[in-house]
């Protein structure tokens, strides 16, 4: 039976969102567990808990091979999706078409600071809310103080939320045109292709770690199209991806292999096995 408090907590939650949307309509994106359906955004309110969300700045339009009608040109930034200079797989370069100019993935990512997430946390929770600001790639954590949700239990204490600033293509990217076309058994089906190359892609603001080409360079993100294939896995498989990401926030194979390969990477990998494997057979 639910708590009164837990009750509270999660009509505080449920408004906190439905404002969220008001704010930015169908450009915000639930990423993360919730995203993926994973979780309810009630059940991720909780300490070390990840909430992640994705805002696309709609003031831009990415193109790579369409052609651009001079209406979208007058009333959006159009940006042409090219390859990295250093030609790194998954990672493009953003250029402005009508200059020799690239949209730098730093200033872009600053701009989130700008937002007033302060307003949002006061109006959500009735409680004057300061707001700090640090960034771990590519996302901005705001940290809001007072408490975004507090709680005289502070396991369902929330101080923070992770938020990303991204630019949406609608088109395919040239650099993934061998996903669909590849050898698979029977998933995802030929439907489900089409559906998830209308998705396009997004650009977030993070470049590979180290390279020289970081002013420039943004990573090429599909998480719409994860998400998507993810609702379609039967539960032994969705089961196989909670678990993935058990073991990954708690490091059980130790700091020496978590530092080599990261979460998504295990992902992607049981996502080939579910193509080579097909839905009925992974199990």
């Amino acid at each position: 039976m639910i708590t009164p408090e837990k009750w509270k907590k999660k009509l505080a939650i449920d408004d906190f969102f439905e404002t969220f949307h008001k704010l930015y309509g169908s450009n915000i994106l639930h990423v993360g567990s919730t995203g993926e359906g994973l979780a309810k955004p009630s059940a991720t309110f909780k300490r070390d808990s990840d909430i992640d969300i994705m805002i696309t700045d709609t003031k831009y339009v990415v193109i790579e091979r369409i052609e651009i009608r001079d209406s979208i040109c007058n009333c959006c930034t159009v940006l042409k999706l090219e390859k990295s200079q250093n030609n790194h797989p998954g990672y493009a370069n953003l250029k402005l078409l009508l200059s020799d100019e690239y949209l730098d993935p730093n200033e872009f990512k600053e701009r989130l600071k700008d937002r007033d997430m302060a307003t949002l946390f006061t109006i959500t929770t009735g409680r004057k809310t300061i707001c700090t600001y640090t960034v771990h790639e590519p996302a901005i954590t705001v940290t809001a103080k007072p408490s975004i949700f507090p709680s005289t239990d502070s396991q369902y204490e929330v101080k923070s939320l992770d938020l990303v600033l991204a630019v949406h293509c609608s088109e395919w990217p040239s650099q993934a045109d061998e996903w669909p076309e590849r050898s698979r058994l029977n998933w995802p089906s030929f439907s489900m292709i089409a559906n998830v190359k209308q998705m396009g892609c997004d650009l977030v603001p993070t470049g590979v770690y180290g390279s020289s080409d970081t002013d420039t360079e943004w990573r090429i993100s599909f998480v719409r199209a994860e998400m998507y294939l993810i609702h379609s896995m039967n539960p032994a498989q969705l089961k196989t991806v909670a678990l993935l990401r058990i073991i990954f926030k708690n490091r059980i194979f130790g700091e020496d292999f978590h530092k080599k390969i990261c979460s998504y990477v295990a992902k992607t990998a049981f996502f080939w096995v579910c193509e080579k494997c097909g839905k009925r057979n992974v199990f």
